[in-house]
């Protein structure tokens, strides 16, 4: 009897979707992710080639970032895609859980923080750089939250 009760626990949130888990390898989530990254590493976010000011993005650049509205304005921009609009749609026909754990996640994403004797190159970067980054997810979770049925009330 006891096994039975811990089977049907497990089983029940599976069975009404209670229970559902994002992994990387999730369609919907790895697509709306890949639009994500790629507004990221846009030119207004230079790569990490080294620690001199002209191979990072600075704390003056973050600055500049900030002032000019970028992260708002690229969000707008890669939301208004037929890529992303169709992505969203496709999310939009989810689970409204589903929705929100997407929404969270996406909320996370940016290049790894350089940490001393890292190689240089693709995914790591600077804290201004990570910053910067972390606005344009913010940005356009910001954007989905006013378009999704899970944010809606």
């Amino acid at each position: 009897m006891k096994y039975l009760l811990v089977v049907l626990c497990l089983l029940i949130p599976v069975r009404f979707g209670i229970a559902q888990v994002i992994d990387d390898e999730d369609p919907v989530f790895t697509r709306i992710k890949n639009i994500l990254v790629a507004a990221q590493h846009g030119e207004e976010i230079k790569p990490m080639t080294g620690l001199e000011a002209y191979q990072c993005f600075t704390d003056d650049d973050k600055k500049r970032f900030d002032a000019n509205g970028d992260a708002k304005r690229i969000a707008a921009l890669v939301t208004g895609s037929s890529e992303f609009q169709s992505a969203l749609k496709e999310l939009g026909q989810k689970k409204k859980d589903y929705q929100r754990h997407v929404l969270e996640k996406l909320q996370t994403v940016h290049d790894r923080l350089y940490h001393d004797g890292d190689h240089f190159g693709p995914g790591i970067q600077t804290k201004a750089a990570v910053a910067a980054q972390s606005a344009i997810a913010s940005e356009i979770v910001a954007i989905m939250q006013t378009r999704l049925p899970c944010c809606k009330h």
